[in-house]
């Protein structure tokens, strides 16, 4: 599934108190501080009574601790990350003690690569059950994310196939292991152990994830291996995600998670009439719009698309509008959906259509989205702007477009690629294959359309089509990727 939201990253400043604390007697204060309301307004409760507690008890060194993790929590809540890390720091070379996983996140929020790769270690060697409790899938996707990100992508990988050799990949939570797998991968093949990456393959279930892996030369002597995993048509592999799927299901019919990996592997399965009988079946109430989760949104999403792959368009644009309607205009992830919608209608030449969706997107994303969010909008505004002979407004939007697609050279591309701006689109993928981390994302994404094994099929002008008008393009892609061959082109893909 596609990902698109992130958290806000400006930093808010800091509350004044929630009540005057120095007025109050050391009972009432004690009082207070036993109180959970206090613990969950760190800023304008927790710091300042623990602040007016030490001022009168300066010698109780764990009021010391206690405001200092109180501070770590308040500056973490206000997103001032670089503050909050800093005094988790002073409280460590204190000798007070520290949660690892929470080490980590700061140490991820202050994009400090050494720091980050420094504390998963920490957090990979601990032996303590509650740390690897807290090593969750969204935790370690955002660490490796910014260690790629920060250039240390090879000391990561080296890291985790050194952890994964030491037995680490049964010991944590079933939903990491893919992720660890993945990231591992690299220097497994690098390394030639053949056993531990036929383990690792094993635990990668996702049929999209194979794409990239099929294709990357760093891999080649684990293709048979691959391959084998995935079999003809990725039938081997998707047959292996539904069961797999729909089992969780079974055992937690109603987790919501549970239902959205059922329908996106019944979706990657080409089973497109099962997928819609699944979400009515799950969605079908009469409060849905007052109680939709972001789960039941992917189910509805996958209706959509499923609708669409059948030819039910006017359906398809229903379902989206239902999504849209329903309530909770603070829910972060509603930015994915308004991203697909428009995305969609501009993918599917409806330009007037597109164009305003994608408007209501760029409200939803200037709150709640990540750069890649931001950067799939102004792909589509431009595009759309274009087509509908607006050229000189989507003109205006490029250099915000080079701005949020710095990591994301694919889309750049396409929306020069809508400009006609065919040899600033082959420079960018250029550019973009000589580097280490940006390649990883384009060697898929320069794929046939076949390995898009989630969106709808789109109208819009393709990086991949550059392949075969520019020489110098094909060579560099060559150098570090092959053309997977036909025999292993995901056969529901073919039926979309």
């Amino acid at each position: 599934m596609s990902m698109l939201a992130a958290p806000v990253m400006a930093e808010e400043p800091m509350p004044p108190p929630a009540e005057n604390y120095k007025a109050m007697s050391g009972e009432k204060l004690g009082a207070q501080l036993r109180s959970a309301d206090t613990w969950a307004e760190p800023c304008a409760r927790a710091v300042p009574i623990l602040a007016e507690l030490q001022a009168r008890q300066p010698e109780l060194m764990q009021l010391n601790e206690s405001l200092a993790h109180a501070r770590i929590n308040c500056a973490g809540k206000r997103k001032a990350y670089a503050e909050a890390y800093g005094e988790l720091q002073r409280l460590e070379a204190a000798g007070g003690e520290v949660f690892p996983p929470q080490a980590l996140y700061l140490a991820v929020a202050t994009d400090d690569g050494a720091e980050t790769n420094a504390r998963f270690r920490a957090v990979l060697q601990s032996g303590d059950p509650k740390v690897r409790d807290a090593l969750g899938p969204d935790l370690v996707g955002f660490a490796i994310r910014a260690a790629r990100q920060n250039g240390s992508g090879r000391e990561l990988e080296e890291m985790l196939a050194s952890e994964m050799r030491a037995g680490l990949l049964y010991t944590v939570d079933p939903d990491v292991r893919p992720i660890f797998a993945i990231n591992a991968l690299g220097a497994v093949a690098r390394d030639g152990d053949i056993e531990l990456a036929r383990r690792l393959i094993h635990e990668i279930h996702q049929p999209p994830t194979y794409a990239r892996l099929l294709a990357d030369r760093q891999f080649t002597q684990l293709w048979p291996l691959l391959e084998e995993r995935v079999g003809p048509g990725f039938q081997r592999i998707t047959r292996h995600y539904k069961e797999r799927s729909l089992g969780e299901l079974e055992a937690e019919s109603d987790d919501t998670e549970a239902l959205s990996q059922a329908l996106h592997a019944l979706y990657y399965a080409g089973e497109f009439a099962q997928v819609i009988e699944m979400a009515d079946a799950a969605t079908g109430r009469p409060d849905l719009a007052d109680t939709l989760d972001e789960d039941e949104g992917w189910a509805l999403n996958l209706k959509a698309y499923a609708l669409d792959a059948l030819g039910r368009q006017t359906q398809a644009d229903a379902v989206f509008d239902l999504i849209g309607d329903a309530d909770g205009e603070d829910d972060y992830w509603r930015v994915n959906f308004a991203i697909n919608r428009a995305s969609r209608l501009v993918g599917q030449g409806r330009w007037e259509e597109g164009l305003v969706a994608a408007e209501q997107a760029a409200e939803v994303a200037r709150e709640h989205g990540s750069p890649y969010a931001r950067a799939l909008i102004l792909r589509d505004r431009i595009c759309a702007l274009n087509s509908l002979d607006r050229t000189e407004e989507a003109l205006l939007l490029v250099d915000d477009l080079r701005l949020e697609a710095e990591q994301h050279a694919g889309l750049l591309a396409e929306g020069l690629l809508c400009l006609d701006q065919e040899k600033e689109a082959v420079d960018v993928l250029l550019a973009a294959l000589g580097d280490e981390q940006l390649r990883r994302s384009l060697i898929d994404e320069l794929q046939d359309d076949a390995f898009d094994m989630f969106y709808t099929r789109s109208i819009l002008p393709k990086p991949r089509d550059l392949l075969e008008r520019d020489k110098s393009l094909r060579q560099a892609y060559l150098q570090y990727a092959r053309m997977i061959p036909t025999d292993f082109y995901p056969a529901a893909s073919l039926m979309r």
